[in-house]
């Protein structure tokens, strides 16, 4: 049994690109982030109703891809030597700061620790996994041989 994880290309042998690969990112991440409050113990969502709550977790988005756009390829290069280390783990670490660092710029999203941060990275990363390979952008393939 494989578990293979990738890329489909599109015509001409690339993924897709520019704004609407964007959008299709930003409502990716906004519906992890709302699973993530809905189902990650530790993580908050502090507004008054549920139109406040749409516009956080939209923003939280937008500001997480721009974080993870322009941060944290640094992080991933200044913490390269400890990211070979231990086999590439520690990105879990920055993909944590990168989600303490939203909750940072958007004060109604909170986590309960940076260990909450670490948790709800590696839970929006699988949900984005997933949703990506409903959408289209990117593939799950789980494969069984059978050997006579």
């Amino acid at each position: 049994m494989r578990l293979e994880f990738g890329n489909r290309p599109r015509r001409g042998g690339l993924p897709p690109r520019g704004p609407a690969a964007w959008i299709t990112q930003w409502l990716v991440n906004a519906v992890g982030l709302a699973l993530l409050v809905r189902l990650v113990h530790g993580v908050r969502l502090n507004t008054a109703g549920p139109r406040e709550s749409v516009l956080t977790i939209l923003g939280a988005s937008a500001v997480l891809g721009l974080l993870n756009l322009m941060v944290k390829p640094l992080l991933i290069l200044v913490t390269l030597p400890v990211n070979i280390l231990t086999l590439g783990l520690f990105t879990l670490v920055i993909n944590g700061m990168v989600l303490w660092a939203v909750s940072a710029l958007v004060p109604a999203l909170s986590f309960d620790g940076f260990g909450t941060a670490v948790w709800a990275a590696l839970c929006l990363g699988a949900c984005s996994l997933i949703l990506n390979a409903l959408l289209g952008g990117a593939t799950l393939t789980l494969r069984v041989d059978r050997r006579p």
